[in-house]
């Protein structure tokens, strides 16, 4: 089949261990593949119309979004804190309409909550929102239809940290951030939209519990919380990233789970998985990936 648009979720969740993918195929339906039971076992769902799917990759609570082609939005998947935005926390095994009149051009998931931006630059957002990570200035708990940020920014684009922190890049190259402060390299929590300091780039990626960063040079630094890694380490400062390339770009066909830097300026991309960034043994030939970066394309 000939797809428009696909997206990989999380391990766990409400269906069977492994990973799942889902895409759009070019007739406007979605196919989801995996491990076998629950989502995975679905090849064709929905009455066609999509354009683009989006997956949460940082929890067990997996869920999927797609827009269709008038900018509506909608969820399937995990529902258990309203993320899915159909008024209910009821599961959903096939995409169900997001309530709301906005109109989306693009969507973030986190661990239990969904931002979207619509035409104008406003972000809303929906779902778990007990450390403010839906921007509506306050903690209740859940938000189980969209609710505008509060915010009078406007912003180009969006991304998630952690699943539990949400921010918007501004026209002016600012990232504006609410919720879990920790993934800012700061303390506390927002239930409003703050400037974020370190964030001084719009090379932004966010895979699991880290941050990363990239500068106009390429020059990266990176905090969070590597655990469950054999490393177990907690940097709440950023650090600079020891890459054997500039951080040129960060691979969005995995969602920005790699760094990719290029190599002769003929096509060729230096890649690697950020998460073995910082315990991956660059001479170690056994093949683990991000353990030695890894050379795509074509001249």
């Amino acid at each position: 089949e000939k797809y428009l648009d696909g997206a990989v979720g999380s391990t766990g969740g409400i269906v069977s261990e492994g990973d799942i993918g889902c895409a759009v195929v070019v007739d406007g339906s979605i196919s989801c593949f995996g491990a076998e039971g629950g989502l995975e076992s679905m090849r064709t769902i929905g009455a066609g119309g999509f354009r683009k799917i989006f997956a949460n990759t940082t929890t067990s609570r997996r869920f999927f979004c797609a827009l269709d082609e008038f900018g509506e939005a909608w969820c399937w998947g995990d529902n258990l804190r309203g993320q899915l935005g159909d008024g209910t926390t009821e599961d959903a095994t096939t995409p169900r309409r997001v309530e709301t009149e906005a109109r989306f051009t693009e969507l973030v998931l986190g661990d239990a909550h969904t931002c979207g931006l619509d035409g104008e630059g406003a972000a809303w957002c929906w779902g778990y929102n007990g450390n403010g990570a839906t921007g509506v200035g306050t903690f209740e708990e859940n938000s189980l239809t969209p609710v505008q940020v509060a915010t009078p920014q406007r912003f180009v684009s969006l991304a998630v940290l952690g699943g539990e922190a949400t921010c918007g890049l501004n026209a002016g190259g600012q990232w504006w951030c609410w919720g879990n402060r920790f993934y800012l390299a700061e303390e506390g929590v927002a239930a409003e939209p703050g400037l974020a300091a370190n964030l001084t780039s719009s090379r932004l990626a966010a895979p699991n519990q880290v941050t990363l960063v990239s500068d106009a040079s390429g020059q990266a630094h990176w905090w969070g919380d590597l655990y469950p890694t054999i490393d177990l380490v907690v940097v709440t400062s950023p650090r600079p990233a020891t890459l054997p390339f500039q951080v040129s770009r960060f691979a969005q066909a995995v969602k920005d789970r790699a760094v990719c830097g290029d190599t002769d300026g003929q096509g060729r991309w230096l890649c690697a998985d950020l998460l073995w960034l910082w315990y991956g043994n660059p001479d170690d030939d056994s093949g683990s990936i991000g353990a030695r970066p890894l050379v795509h394309g074509v001249p």
